[in-house]
């Protein structure tokens, strides 16, 4: 029974390791992932102006530029906004738990 245990608890062992590296991979392949927004309306959250007419440059998990224009990179994947509005993504910070029904 030892030497059968042994086997499965290295499989255990490898299948928890990857469950822990692939969340890295994946991020390092949406580090290289490039997204331009535009024709947008960008609102930054931090005042009560809109900048109208603008393109957002997404580089992984990071705005890298935001202006009237920017060049389109090879890889970039290019979205049209169509006028829409980009703004900071926002926190639900307000719920009424005891409206719902749990079990």
């Amino acid at each position: 029974m030892k030497t059968r245990m042994a086997p499965l608890l290295r499989i255990a062992l490898a299948v928890s390791l990857l469950s822990f590296a692939l969340p890295a991979l994946a991020q390092d392949t949406d580090q290289a992932r490039k997204v331009l927004f535009k024709n947008v309306n960008v609102f930054d959250g931090k005042g009560e102006a809109i900048a109208e007419g603008m393109s957002v440059l997404v580089e992984g998990n990071t705005i890298s530029k935001i202006a009237q224009s920017v060049a389109v990179p090879e890889d970039a994947t290019v979205i049209d906004g169509s006028g829409r509005t980009l703004m900071p993504g926002l926190i639900d910070a307000h719920a009424h738990l005891m409206h719902t029904d749990v079990p």
